[in-house]
C-alpha cells in the first residue's frame, strides 16, 4: 500500500491507472483477462446510465460509517456539492489506488465548496484498518447490501472468472461483504 501512496506523490492518475492495468497483465494474467471481461460486459449492459446526472435529486440515504456513525444525504450536503465515490472494497488494488488518489484531492474539493463520501459494500471492520493506514480524510459508508448502489443501477454481481482468480491469490471476497449475492458497485 506504501507504494500505492507514493506513486500519487508525482504521477498522473490516468498514468499510475495504467500502468497497475499493465503490472496487472504480468503478475496475475488471469485477473487482467477477468477485469477485462467485466469492462467489456458492464459496458454491455450499459450500467450507471440511470444515475442521478448532474442537477437532479440524488435518493436520500443514512449509512454508518466505519467508526459506527450514521449519516444521511443531508449531513453530507454541508457544502455546494457533494461527490459520492462508490468502490468494491479495500481488498481491490484499483480501488485502494483510487481512494488513496481521493484523498490527495480531497484539500481542493473542500475549497472549492464539495464534499467528499466513498460508499462500499465492505464490512465496517474490514474497511477501518484501510482508512486508518492510508490516512482518509473523508468519511467511507456501508452500503450493506447495495441498496444504494441497485438501485442507481451501479451493483454488477461478481463474475465467477474473478473469483476464480481472487480464490487462486487467496483472497476470498466473501470474507468483506454480508451479502450472499456477491454484487459490487462498479467504482464511480
Amino acid at each position: 500500500l506504501g507504494n500505492v501512496d507514493n506513486a500519487f506523490q508525482s504521477v498522473r492518475l490516468k498514468d499510475a491507472v495504467d500502468l497497475s492495468l499493465h503490472v496487472l497483465s504480468v503478475s496475475k494474467p488471469d485477473v487482467y483477462r477477468s477485469v477485462l471481461e467485466f469492462n467489456s460486459v458492464f459496458g454491455m449492459a450499459r450500467h450507471g446510465e440511470d444515475c442521478p446526472k448532474e442537477g437532479e435529486l440524488f435518493p436520500g440515504f443514512s449509512m454508518f460509517d466505519t467508526e459506527g456513525r450514521l449519516w444521511t444525504l443531508g449531513d453530507l450536503l454541508r457544502g455546494n456539492w457533494l461527490i459520492v465515490y462508490f468502490f468494491r472494497g479495500s481488498w481491490n488494488p484499483s480501488c485502494q489506488m483510487q481512494l488513496v488518489g481521493f484523498r490527495h484531492l480531497y484539500p481542493l474539493f473542500n475549497r472549492l465548496g464539495a464534499e467528499f463520501v466513498a460508499i462500499s459494500p465492505e464490512l465496517p471492520e474490514k474497511t477501518r484498518p484501510f482508512k486508518a493506514t492510508m490516512r482518509l480524510p473523508f468519511p467511507i459508508l456501508t452500503d450493506y447490501v447495495n441498496e444504494l448502489a441497485l438501485q442507481l443501477r451501479l451493483a454488477v454481481p461478481l463474475y465467477s472468472a474473478f473469483l476464480d482468480a481472487y480464490e487462486r491469490y487467496g483472497l476470498d471476497v466473501y470474507q468483506y461483504t454480508n451479502a450472499d449475492d456477491l454484487q459490487f458497485p462498479v467504482p464511480a
